[in-house]
């Protein structure tokens, strides 16, 4: 997805201070305007290496790549940590 700058539709008829003059158009969307318009860019800009562009593929969560037996050992490990701890104060 191309992601434009603040002033991103400056040079769109529809978007520029003659149309809109309180300039509300920077702070808001029109997503019937708003896609074709970032459609028609994606096709005729070319990127720069200074482009900000969001990566949108579904990436796990780091965690959810463990090992489950990992992840038990982690747990059981925390668990008997805890459990001594506890005895510790217990016995003091």
């Amino acid at each position: 997805m191309l992601a434009t700058p603040e002033t991103r539709f400056a040079r769109i008829k529809n978007y520029c201070p003659d149309i809109d003059p309180c300039m509300n158009y920077r702070d808001t969307t029109i997503p019937s305007l708003d896609i074709p318009v970032l459609r028609f860019l994606e096709v005729v800009l070319i990127p720069e290496p200074t482009d900000f562009v969001t990566d949108t593929s579904s990436k796990p969560h780091p965690l959810l790549k463990l090992n489950p037996v990992d992840i038990a050992m982690f747990v059981g490990v925390i668990v008997v940590l805890i459990g001594m701890f506890i005895f510790w104060l217990w016995k003091y």
